[in-house]
């Protein structure tokens, strides 16, 4: 694949890769440096042979980050991207399993415990989204909402759309309120959930019964609440124009957290 072609027609590469030129060098820019202290950590161990010997990469790193933009954006096969980037299919996933941890290091998006109470002039929304999987023993479980087997990730945006927060993934069959609570993240009370969140100091809608109906305040309550919930689904959306998070995810579930963390980093990027 001819990139430097490519970034002579910024449209087409957006689409391709899901940033544009622009902000793909930059990226490159970022990824250098870690890139090349990941490899100096690499090849610190004992060896048999020396340090330099054997078999080059047959990819720069442009095209190695070019090629992990493109599984995500397509999750096409890596026998797909092996012709497309002339290597041998079995090259592939070793690229990706050492590109991978360095791309998703430049983004930064916090995963572990984080208070975000101090930051409430940011309207924080909150939700969680699943994705089908293969059946595992492991990783993976029966969600009743999708009737498939999947997996669950927690997102915090803020009133722009940009992604504050992940959690690690779980199985489909955690609730949100149970991954809220075990995700660890504080977040202000005015910050805004859907019912599932229910029992939390997170703001949600109020709900109608047989019994009882809601009242015009607290209708107008919800409306008001949808209106500055909806920006997470739109953040949904855009995550899901990546095919990897779209389609059914085959890859192995202990790697499935980073492509979702890189793709997180990609639409804030493209959104900067």
């Amino acid at each position: 694949m001819n990139i430097s072609k490519l970034k002579q027609r910024p449209k087409v590469f957006s689409r391709i890769f899901g940033i544009d030129p622009e902000k793909f060098n930059a990226l490159i820019l970022q990824v250098e440096p870690l890139w090349q202290k990941a490899e100096a950590k690499r090849l610190r161990h004992r060896r048999k042979i020396k340090k330099g010997s054997g078999r080059p990469y047959a990819l720069t790193l442009e095209e190695s980050v070019a090629m992990l933009l493109l599984y995500t954006r397509s999750y096409t096969t890596h026998i797909f991207l092996a012709a497309l980037f002339d290597i041998h299919e079995s090259r592939v996933c070793r690229y990706f399993a050492r590109i991978r941890p360095v791309v998703e290091s430049v983004f930064n998006i916090p995963t572990e415990k984080t208070d975000l109470r101090e930051e409430e002039i940011l309207k924080l929304v909150v939700d969680a989204t699943e994705q089908r999987t293969e059946r595992r023993n492991t990783g993976s479980g029966y969600s009743g909402k999708k009737k498939a087997e999947t997996i669950k990730t927690q997102v915090v945006v803020d009133k722009k759309g940009n992604i504050r927060h992940i959690s690690k993934s779980v199985p489909g069959n955690v609730h949100d309120k149970k991954l809220y609570d075990t995700s660890g993240i504080k977040l202000p009370d005015n910050a805004r959930g859907d019912l599932a969140y229910l029992g939390t100091n997170i703001a949600i809608p109020h709900k109608s019964s047989k019994l009882r109906s809601l009242t015009k305040s607290q209708a107008l309550f919800n409306v008001r609440h949808s209106r500055k919930r909806i920006i997470i689904e739109h953040v949904f959306a855009l995550l899901k124009s990546y095919q990897i998070l779209a389609n059914r995810f085959r890859g192995h579930l202990e790697n499935y957290h980073q492509y979702f963390a890189i793709v997180c980093g990609l639409c804030n990027l493209a959104r900067a």
